[in-house]
């Protein structure tokens, strides 16, 4: 019966050593950027929709580049702006920001 103890005492210790041990991660996995598309007409689409031009902000982002805030519509929430799309233009030299 004291052996028994003994070893049982033993498996609990060396349980909690590797409980405590052990350290879980979370997998992170890497989504594709989003990014806006603005034309050279003007129209810009984003998940192959077209928005209108009164629900999109794009500004600099101080990397030489540009961000859109696009806002979004939920049912019974106030609306929202996503500001972590990219954006790109299509058809166009120089970077300029449509009123």
């Amino acid at each position: 019966m004291r052996i028994m103890m003994k070893n049982l005492i033993l498996l609990v210790v060396f349980s909690g050593i590797v409980a405590c041990a052990s350290q879980s991660y979370v997998r992170q996995t890497q989504k594709e950027p989003e990014i806006l598309t603005v034309r050279s007409d003007g129209t810009m689409v984003f998940n192959q929709r077209t928005l209108n031009k009164e629900d999109v902000v794009i500004y600099p982002d101080g990397f030489g580049g540009e961000r859109a805030a696009i806002k979004v519509y939920v049912p019974l929430k106030p609306d929202f702006y996503r500001n972590t799309i990219r954006v790109q233009r299509e058809g166009t030299d120089t970077a300029v920001i449509p009123n």
